[in-house]
C-alpha cells in the first residue's frame, strides 16, 4: 500500500489555508490569508490548516487522523455551542465535582421536565 506524502511546513513557504469548508466567515478568512500572504487552497486533504464553518463530518474526522496539520474545530466540540447538551454537559460536572462547580455553574433547567423543580425554586426564592 502506497503511503501518501504529508504536506511539510517550511518557513520559506507561505502557510497554505483550505478553505473548503468555510462557511459565512470565509470573507473574513479571505482577508486573513490576503493581509499574511498566506495561500489558499480548495483541494481535499492539501494545506496547511483546515478551516471548518461547521463540525467535522467522520470523513473529516478520518482525515484528520491521518494527517499532520492544523484544524479549527475540536473533535466534539460541536456538543458546546447547543445550550441544552452543554447545560447537561455542566450539571454532570457539578455533580462529580461539586465544590470545583460550585461557582461556576448557574442552576439550570429544562424544559417541560424540570417544570416543577423551577416552580419549587421560585417559590424558595420568594420566601
Amino acid at each position: 500500500m502506497k503511503k501518501k506524502k504529508l504536506m511539510t511546513f517550511e518557513t520559506n513557504q507561505p502557510l497554505v489555508i483550505n478553505t473548503t469548508h468555510c462557511k459565512g466567515e470565509y470573507s473574513l478568512i479571505k482577508n486573513v490569508i490576503n493581509s499574511n500572504n498566506w495561500k489558499e487552497t480548495n483541494s481535499l486533504g492539501k494545506g496547511h490548516i483546515f478551516w471548518y464553518g461547521n463540525s467535522l463530518s467522520e470523513s473529516d474526522k478520518l482525515l484528520m487522523n491521518n494527517r499532520s496539520c492544523w484544524y479549527n474545530r475540536y473533535v466534539g466540540g460541536g456538543y458546546l455551542s447547543y445550550k441544552r447538551t452543554f447545560s447537561q454537559l455542566l450539571n454532570i460536572a457539578l455533580k462529580i465535582f461539586p465544590k470545583e462547580y460550585e461557582y461556576f455553574c448557574p442552576k439550570t433547567f429544562f424544559l417541560p421536565e424540570d417544570k416543577e423543580l423551577i416552580e419549587q425554586e421560585l417559590v424558595q426564592k420568594k420566601s
